[in-house]
């Protein structure tokens, strides 16, 4: 992805125009915005902060289907921390879109070398119990 705005929040200046594209709960607002000419999307988050999303509104449209709509997926995008709960859903439902640090990727590379989910086959085999066919004596 090629950024056209240099810095970490977008230059506004009297001609600038922000829509509010959406609310992300905990996070702040998506805005639409168009400054010389240029539309860009940018997350504007409840500390004042910006971070960039996309060149254009369809750029930003296609990443939200390829994020399958996930609630806090601007968040993730923009390298900010996800709430608990939308992590949990990231992890169940689109875990390769979560950015692994180095360790934890050296972690799950030792964890599989060492065979932690190793299946033990004599669970699988079963014992042949011989029962004594006893036979009662009938009343007669």
């Amino acid at each position: 992805m090629t950024r056209q705005h240099s810095g970490p929040r977008p230059v506004l200046n009297t001609k600038s125009k922000v829509f509010e594209l959406d609310t992300c709960r905990t996070i702040g607002k998506i805005c639409l915005v168009y400054t010389g000419g240029m539309w860009s999307v940018w997350l504007a988050t409840r500390e004042g902060a910006w971070g960039w999303l996309a060149d254009s509104f369809t750029h930003y449209f296609r990443m939200a289907l390829v994020h399958l709509g996930l609630p806090g997926w601007q968040a993730a995008f923009a390298n900010l921390p996800l709430i608990p709960w939308a992590e949990q859903l990231f992890l169940l439902l689109a875990p390769h879109l979560l950015e692994k640090s180095e360790i934890e990727t050296n972690l799950i590379t030792v964890a599989s070398e060492t065979g932690l989910n190793h299946i033990d086959p004599n669970i699988f085999k079963t014992s042949v119990r011989h029962h004594k066919n006893a036979t009662r004596p009938t009343n007669q």
